[in-house]
């Protein structure tokens, strides 16, 4: 949204490829309102395992970039990668049409296995061509090292543009105030989540301790904010605990500062990030942070200064530091002014400062 939004105010005109997946409903109409053509597009929550299917898959997002490139005629591309293996035949299609393209590398938790048909076709669309017509990011130290192992080439082949946030504007004051609209006690101590819906956010793993914690801090209420495909499961797995008045599912909301301003925690036991844009939104909202010391998260939290961390899946280091911070005012509020500091470092004017300039540098060599 923020390079859509930085591009308008450049003057430059944006076409985005939006993916056909639960949890995007609301990512095309916000990216029109930041000014952006928006285009229904083709992925997979799963890439297929059978050569048959990554050939057929590859195929298809090939012709539907030939044909949007067409249309559009784009100065450069930029793709955002939510994990190692998007847009194989997308990727090939911009290489062979000789439009230049600028690839981030949101997610990329491990080094994938070389030597396979998807890894073959991976490296060989992000790799060909004319280098000068190719800019490679990624958003954290970690998707770096990941990138040019499977890559086979040297890191500073990779520019590194940390995701950055905004600060959050002053919320108007809600009538009713959140804990009223949501049935809750004015007493409550919320944990929030923002995050897609998705087993890697760890949301089962909250669901799994969220019962313990509710005995040792009765006042303790949680908030997730998203959608996704865990939503289903979620929803029934809350019903069938009788946990309705304790979790709420809000789904995709439009006021996230809001809510974050009215909370009292953020949470996030995250399996793996690239660089979280969840938790910088967090951490200059000026919330105290639990999390996971998770690939792409180690950059921006440490446990004990700026935030608390256990391991991904380990229920009780997440029970217990919920517990610990909720118990702990001082606790909490030194670690919300730490973790205000240490996300000022990664602004939304650096990252589009630097964005641009990448982007700039290769519509000029088309």
């Amino acid at each position: 949204m923020a390079i859509a939004r930085e591009a308008r105010r450049r003057g430059w005109g944006t076409f985005a490829g939006v993916p056909r997946t639960l949890g995007n409903s609301s990512l095309g109409d916000d990216l029109r309102d930041a000014g952006a053509q928006v285009l229904p597009w083709m992925t997979e929550e799963r890439l297929p395992k059978t050569r048959v299917a990554i050939a057929g898959l590859a195929a298809s997002q090939a012709l539907a970039t030939w044909r949007l490139i067409r249309r559009a005629r784009p100065s450069v591309t930029l793709y955002s990668l939510q994990h190692s293996r998007a847009a194989i035949g997308s990727l090939l299609a911009s290489s062979w049409m000789r439009c230049p393209r600028m690839v981030t590398f949101q997610l990329f938790p491990e080094v994938p296995e070389r030597g396979t048909l998807r890894a073959r076709l991976w490296a060989h669309a992000l790799t060909r061509g004319d280098r000068q017509l190719r800019t490679l990011v990624a958003v954290s130290r970690q998707n770096r090292e990941n990138v040019a192992a499977a890559l086979g080439m040297p890191e500073e082949g990779i520019r590194l543009i940390h995701n950055g946030a905004r600060p959050p504007a002053s919320p108007m004051r809600a009538t009713p105030p959140l804990r009223d609209e949501l049935g809750l006690p004015a007493h409550s101590r919320l944990v929030t989540t923002v995050a897609r819906l998705h087993r890697d956010k760890g949301y089962l793993d909250l669901l799994e301790v969220v019962p313990q914690i509710v005995r040792a801090v009765p006042e303790a209420r949680f908030v997730w904010v998203g959608d996704g495909p865990l939503r289903l499961e979620l929803r029934d797995r809350i019903e069938a605990q009788s946990l309705g008045s304790v979790v709420k599912l809000l789904g995709q909301r439009s006021d996230v500062p809001r809510i974050l301003a009215e909370s009292d925690v953020f949470a996030l036991p995250t399996y793996y990030e690239g660089f979280s844009f969840a938790l910088l939104e967090a951490m200059q909202a000026g919330l105290p942070i639990i999390t996971t010391d998770a690939p792409g998260v180690a950059e921006l939290v440490t446990s004990g200064e700026n935030g608390l961390t256990s391991s991904p899946g380990d229920h009780a280091g997440l029970r217990d530091a919920i517990a610990q911070i909720l118990e702990d005012r001082a606790l909490r509020s030194r670690l919300a002014a730490a973790g205000r500091v240490s996300a000022s470092a990664y602004s939304e004017a650096r990252m589009l400062e630097q964005t641009f300039d990448s982007l700039s540098n290769l519509a000029s060599r088309a």
